[in-house]
């Protein structure tokens, strides 16, 4: 008997699925974390999980390998740091993604959610 394969998927409740929940974070969005390399948009919401949605341009990333491997990689990264309290995320790619290699990219990433999450804490904290 085969043991079974460990499955780390990214459900879908956890995505942003349509274009108003993007906009709802465009629109009103509560925190921003920027970077050279991609931008950070949050919008506290009622749920009681976070919400990840991702733009990568091709004008970005031409290759559509590297277009995917970033996105698996932001996938997992959220996945693994949660924050609190929930929010609904947008992630933007900048140009400067493209120069940077894959363990880079993963530290850059974990930093970015501690901000996030950091900020999202004072924000509520702030609000109370």
């Amino acid at each position: 008997m085969e043991p079974e394969k460990l499955r780390h998927k990214f459900p879908k409740h956890l995505r942003l699925s349509n274009s108003e929940d993007y906009r709802g974070v465009f629109d009103l969005s509560d925190v921003k974390v920027a970077h050279p390399c991609y931008l950070l948009l949050a919008k506290l919401n009622k749920k009681e999980y976070s919400r990840l949605g991702l733009i990568v341009a091709k004008k970005n990333l031409p290759k559509s390998v590297a277009r995917n491997r970033l996105k698996r990689l932001v996938r997992e990264t959220f996945r693994q740091f949660p924050i609190n309290p929930s929010v609904d995320v947008v992630f933007l790619s900048r140009r400067g993604v493209i120069d940077i290699g894959k363990q880079d990219v993963h530290s850059m990433l974990i930093k970015a959610w501690k901000r996030l999450s950091l900020k999202c804490q004072n924000l509520e904290n702030s609000l109370e």
